[in-house]
This record gives structure tokens, sequence and C-alpha cells, in this order.
């Protein structure tokens, strides 16, 4: 049997990797779900309709290539999101079942409670009371693809302290709901099942292959990067953003997020940026440049002279703990300005919103000095030259891009013995493929256009105050979710 195959659940894509112990990547697919960019009304068929897709693929490729079985097989995906399953749930007969996604679904959180999940359960018992009577199991993502394909139920944690925001039994009684809606807890890393044969008629994998927990996709960002030891960060970039810090130390900062990290005893702090990769795909349709590459975008926007006159663009009047595109502005709009001007301002604008964050870490003795950088972002030379330029930072891309899947390889290996624990699994499957150094003539550029933006950008707060517009939005912000 060879490799791990590893999948990560994004918000709007699939990604699968068959990676070997090596940390080669020996086989990938990437698709993106049926529905997408519309978020509402999400079900599960639309995972299941792609994971049958990908494995489709794999099947055919494993026999052009002379692959042989996977040894194990590992999910990861998004969160906080919630699948909730209905009456006498089966796999047998698989129902489409709703499904809360992290960005689109309501909360309705209990003060003191400190659980990602339960207030959107909370917010579908008092909106929808039907749909909840009907519920008889929540699942997160991960774990239900893992429910699919084996038929073990279970929630991942990765350790007691992070276990509250997820739930807790004490959580689960404060806000009313029945306790046997909630799996049982298990570690990232432990093999919680095997392909039986209704998971083997669905992907095609032999029956008794190993089923491992995997988790979160930011967790498993972390350790394909190889962010486990105090001073290194990941930047992960795709539909969101997170500047993620290991820290010895817990901080409280009201423009950073705190949350305890998969290492048990360290902690990640982090500046999210939740809507980057979203922001930069609503520029690429409103541009109609949907059928141009990434790369030719960014080639166009990297010929527009610093030096030449460019509008400003501010993703949202207000931001706290996590920064977002809603209310945003363009501000110095000319008539001769194009698509590569107001693009330019966008990429801009989410550099120096990376810088701001970094600004933020620095005055919480969390000093960076290079970040490694993970997503589809990373896939971009320019722009990873373009972030290092803006940040003065040094910007280190991973073998593997994509790394949840790095990520879940090395609790796969870890989990069958390859490697003797996560941290000798890091060393042996993690390594660094492309360096990117600030250009010192660029960055001097950039330092003085930052510090412009970003006075232009709290005289546009102020603004909001007095344009009911904005004003509404920015409070709209503030009592918003998490």
């Amino acid at each position: 049997m060879e490799g791990i195959f590893a999948l990560d659940f994004g918000t709007s894509s699939l990604k699968a990797g068959l990676i070997g112990p090596g940390g080669n990547l020996l086989w990938s697919s990437s698709r993106v779900f049926p529905q997408v960019p519309d978020y509402s009304n999400w079900h599960s068929n639309q995972w299941l309709f792609t994971l049958e897709q990908v494995f489709s693929e794999f099947n055919r490729d494993r026999e052009r290539l002379n692959l042989d079985h996977p040894e194990g097989v590992v999910v990861s995906g998004n969160g906080p999101t919630m699948v909730l399953l209905g009456k006498n749930y089966s796999r047998q007969r698989r129902g489409n079942w709703p499904v809360l996604l992290w960005m689109t679904s309501p909360d309705e959180a209990r003060e003191g409670e400190p659980s990602f999940y339960l207030p959107k359960l909370n917010h579908v018992s008092s909106s929808d009371p039907a749909l909840f009577q009907e519920t008889t199991r929540v699942m997160s993502g991960p774990e239900y693809i893992s429910w699919v394909i084996s038929g073990s139920e279970h929630t991942i944690s990765p350790h007691g302290e992070f276990q509250p925001y997820i739930w807790t039994g004490e959580g689960v009684r404060n806000y009313g709901f029945p306790p046997e809606l909630f799996p049982p807890f298990v570690r990232p890393g432990t093999v919680t099942g095997e392909v039986d044969g209704v998971g083997s008629a669905i992907t095609g994998l032999k029956e008794g292959t190993p089923v491992i927990a995997g988790g979160s996709d930011f967790f498993m960002s972390l350790l394909g990067t190889g962010v486990i030891e105090e001073g290194l960060t990941c930047d992960r970039a795709g539909t969101s953003e997170g500047i993620n810090y290991c820290s010895a130390s817990p901080v409280d900062n009201p423009h950073l997020r705190t949350l305890p990290h998969i290492i048990e005893g360290k902690y990640n702090v982090a500046g999210i940026l939740s809507s980057t990769g979203r922001m930069f795909e609503w520029f690429r349709t409103f541009s109609h440049q949907r059928s141009t590459s990434y790369q030719e975008m960014m080639e166009a926007i990297s010929r527009v002279s610093l030096d030449a006159p460019a509008p400003w663009f501010f993703p949202s009047v207000h931001h706290g703990s996590s920064w977002d595109f809603k209310g945003g502005i363009f501000a110095g709009l000319q008539p001769e300005h194009s698509s590569a001007e107001l693009g330019r301002a966008v990429v801009h604008a989410i550099g120096f919103s990376i810088r701001s964050a970094l600004e933020y870490l620095s005055g919480e003795n969390c000093k960076v000095n290079e970040m490694r950088s993970c997503g589809g972002q990373a896939k971009n030379p320019l722009w990873c030259q373009m972030k290092a330029d803006i940040t003065g930072v040094r910007i280190l891309v991973p073998r593997i891009k994509d790394a949840e899947l790095s990520g879940c390889a090395v609790l796969g290996y870890s989990a069958l013995g390859r490697f003797s624990g996560i941290a000798e699994a890091v060393e042996g499957l993690v390594s660094i493929e492309h360096v990117y150094e600030p250009d010192t003539g660029r960055s001097r550029q950039y330092q003085k256009k930052y510090i412009a933006w970003r006075e232009s950008y709290e005289y546009i707060q102020e603004a909001a105050v007095h344009l009911p517009y904005l004003q509404d939005e920015a409070e709209q912000e503030d009592s918003g979710g998490r």
C-alpha cells in the first residue's frame, strides 16, 4: 500500500492528494463545489457529489500511474460548520442534509459560552423549530465525511483546552440541547474506523483502509507548514486568511484572536482577515475577468507603476478581531483608471491589512520575521513577492502549497506508526520550496504608501460616523458574530 489519501473540504472547493512517506505529492486534484459562489441553502450532497468525482478521477489515474492502494485516509475541513442529520439517518439511504456553513449561518450566542458551534444551532432552534426537532445528530464537516466512508460517529478536538470552543457538556446543558445530538470526542490522529462496504462503494478505496481523524483545516495548515514551535508564523490564505503566530502564552488584544494551538500548551495568536480571497474573487467578477487567470491579472496589476496615481480601496469601515469585506469603498477614482489600477487597490488593501495584523502582533511581543504561506494565494509568485515587499518579511512557501493536505499526512503517518509523533512527522514530511525576500527599495516605497493608506483609513472610519449608510454597516459589524 502506498501513501496517505488526504481530503480537505474548503469553503469553495475540495482538495485531495495522495502523499508519500517522504512528503512528496504523488497525485492531487481540486474541484469547485457545484453551487459556488452561492453559499446559501447549502446541503451535504454538494460535498458528496464532489467527493465521488474526485475518487472517480483518482481511481482512473491510480491504474494509469500504477499507484498502489492508499495506506490510510484523513479528512479535514472548514469550520465552524455543522451538518444537521435528521431522523433515521443512514449511509445506505443517503439524505441531503442541511449544512450550517461557517460564514453564512447566523449565530445566537449565550453570554459566557465560547463555543463557535452551539450559537449556530441555537439560531436554528429559534428560527426554524421544525428543522431543529427533526435533527437527531450534528456533525462538523470532516467528521460527517469520515462517517460516510466508515460509519464512525465522532467529533474531533485536539485536547481539553480547545474543547469549549467546540462544545462541552455544560455548554450543551446551558443551551438546553439534548446531549444525544453530539457525538463523542476523539483526538486528531486517532484511527476512528475503517473503510467499509458502503464507503468503498462511494470512494473505490479498499475495504479495511484505516480512517484517521484529521479535523479543522486551520489546524492542518499549521501542521502542514511546520508552525508548531514558538515564534513561527503561518499565513493561511484561501477564501479567508489568517496570520497565525505560535505563542507560548495567550494574548488579550481586540484586534487579534487567541485560541489554543493543536500542540497542547501552545497558543495560536492570529490576525483574522476573513474575506481576502473572497474579495479578490469579487473583484475578478465585477471587473469581468472570470476567464482571466490569476497570473495574468497579477501581471497586469504589477505593470502599474508604484509612482502612478491610483485609487485606494478600503474593504470595511470598521474592523475588530475579524477584518471583513463589508461596506467597502474605493477612493480617488479617475476616468483613466482601468481594471489594473482597481486591482492594484484591492491587492494593496489586502497587503496593508496583513501588515497591520503584523503590527498588532509585534505590539504583543509576537514579532514576525518570516511567514510560511499556504493556500491558493501561495501559488502565485507575483503575489508572494508583493506580500514580501509590502510587509517587509520573508515569505516561505512549502513544497505542498495546500498545506492542509500535508497536515493530514502528518497525522496519518503518525497514527500508522511511521513516525514517533507529530514533531518527527513534520520534520520528515514538510519542506520549504520557495523563499521570497523583500526588495529593499520597493519595501521603502510601500512603507510610505502604507502610512498614507492607514491614515486615510482612519479618516474613512471617522466619516462613517456622519454617513448614515456607512454608520449602519459599522453597527451591523459591531453586533454580529465572532
